[in-house]
């Protein structure tokens, strides 16, 4: 492997800062993002420009523009890749709470004549809160303490290190990045000729290798838990609620104190995200006051409508302002509505009498078209109702029409067709329907009065009941013999 391929790495102790550099190498990360994603998560809406800031920070030297709307850099899939040494800094930061410190193996710059031009004491950047470092360093630890971790196998002698593999495509590079409480280490492994890689644990087996070597003698250290991390249990869907763990193991390593339903809560960066919330809510205000306060002080006057809509323009600027939660913050916003509106006033006044007489002219024609719509609704009640009469008169007439005898029943119908037939007087269909309302009388009065009776009175014959058996046929007498008489046989 060494024969054919080049090997880098770095390593940061985190106390004196010591870079051992062997030689840069560029080349795609798959897991970076992994942990930059999670402090801006708690602050705004987290997207690729938000992630390379951060890359920003810590001084990336090979981002490039196209960076910033490649979807890829999610895996590590960067234009140029990253630096090892690089990554070792990066990683570097999250164990030192967060806090990014650029060094290298310069310790100072003196010149002959001018003294000191490098010092090396250069100021450390704080690229993520400490929450959130310690929670990418409590989730990277279970990539070696975790049996389903890509790294569970490593052996670091009782050290207690925090790390993350990474491989690119068809295992053509290999990585590991880590640390412990003493010691950041980053490891490339890949071939000269891009080829692909026999095995993919070969930076993690170096990283292994490594990190016992030079932590020989140096007693375990346990990642310090901040005092703004609480354990909140775990609610439906998985969100953290608002119970908190009191009597905490303290014997026990901070990966392995978390009881069991509870999860990692950052006090810090709750605050965090609601100053941010906070502060996005008074920019939204702050921009929707000057688009309505501006949009009015545009406003003229040059018609009725412009008018008549003046106080609904108005109300609109004054309701974006009292909206701003800042009160001080108002005041400018409302100075500039109250000098518009004045201005409008003196305008508003010459258009007064115009807007009265277009109202009064207004509702001259909102009357005509109630006149209009009121004689619309009565004479369609009018037709209505006349079509209802009609088919009354015409269920009568259908009811005589079946009758087959002049009884107290027919009487009554006829009666009550006699006046359906009167409250048709009116229409063109009255003459027809008299007519057809006469032979029906006529004809009725003619039908015997009586409905027949039987002579003999209904009784139990008149319905054929249906439980009369059938015939049963006799069984065979089984002694019987089909033969002739045994008596005839002795005759």
């Amino acid at each position: 492997l060494l024969q054919t391929s080049t090997l880098r790495w770095s390593c940061y102790d985190t106390l004196f800062s010591t870079c051992i550099k062997f030689s840069k190498f560029i080349n795609f990360c798959l897991f970076l993002l992994d942990f930059l994603f999670a402090d801006y998560f708690y602050t705004t809406t987290t997207g690729q420009e938000n992630a390379l800031k951060y890359l920003e920070q810590m001084k990336f030297s090979s981002i490039r523009y196209a960076d910033n709307s490649a979807m890829s850099i999610a895996l590590g899939g960067f234009t140029y890749g990253v630096k090892v040494d690089e990554m070792a800094r990066a990683y570097a930061a999250i164990q030192n709470h967060g806090s990014y410190r650029n060094q290298t193996c310069l310790m100072k710059i003196t010149h002959e004549t001018e003294g000191t031009v490098y010092d090396g004491k250069e100021k450390p950047v704080q690229v993520y809160s400490e929450d959130a470092a310690f929670m990418l360093t409590d989730a990277m630890q279970g990539v070696l303490e975790e049996s389903y971790g890509t790294a569970a196998d490593m052996d670091l002698n009782g050290q207690i290190a925090a790390g993350k593999t990474g491989t690119t495509n068809s295992n053509r590079d290999v990585w590991f990045c880590g640390y412990t409480n003493y010691y950041t280490t980053s490891v490339w492994v890949g071939r000269d000729d891009n080829g692909v890689l026999g095995r993919t644990d070969y930076a993690s087996r170096i990283w292994e290798s490594f990190m016992n070597q030079i932590h020989k003698g140096k007693q375990a250290s346990d990642f310090q838990v901040p005092d703004t991390i609480e354990y909140r249990n775990v609610i439906a869907g998985g969100k953290l609620g608002s119970k908190t763990y009191q009597n905490l193991d303290m014997s026990k390593r901070s990966y392995e104190r978390r009881p069991s339903g509870y999860d990692l809560y950052s006090v810090q960066n709750a605050k965090k995200l609601k100053k941010h919330q906070e502060e996005k809510e008074l920019q939204e205000a702050l921009e929707n006051a000057e688009a309505k306060v501006s949009a009015f002080e545009a406003y003229e006057i040059n018609s009725v409508a412009t008018a008549k809509g003046m106080n609904d323009a108005y109300a609109s600027a004054v309701e974006a302002v009292e909206a701003i939660p800042d009160p001080e913050k108002q005041s400018s916003y409302k100075t500039r509505v109250a000098e518009k509106y004045e201005k409008l006033q003196e305008t508003y006044k010459d258009w007064e009498t115009k807007i009265q007489e277009a109202d009064e002219e207004a509702a001259k024609k909102a009357a005509a078209e109630q006149d209009a719509r009121d004689e619309a609704n009565q004479a369609a009640a009018t037709e209505k109702l006349h079509q209802q009469r009609i088919s009354n008169m015409e269920w009568y007439l259908d009811e005589l029409a079946d009758r087959d005898y002049n009884t107290d029943t027919a009487k009554r119908l006829l009666q009550d067709a006699a006046n359906a037939l009167e409250n048709c007087r009116e229409y063109e269909e009255y003459q027809s329907l008299q007519q057809r309302y006469e032979e029906q009388t006529a004809r009725i009065q003619g039908l015997p009065t009586e409905v027949p009776t039987p002579e003999v009175p209904e009784n139990r014959y008149d319905t054929i009941e249906d439980d009369y058996p059938d015939d049963e046929v006799p069984e065979a007498d089984s002694s019987a013999s089909d033969g002739p008489d045994s008596t005839e046989e002795q005759e």
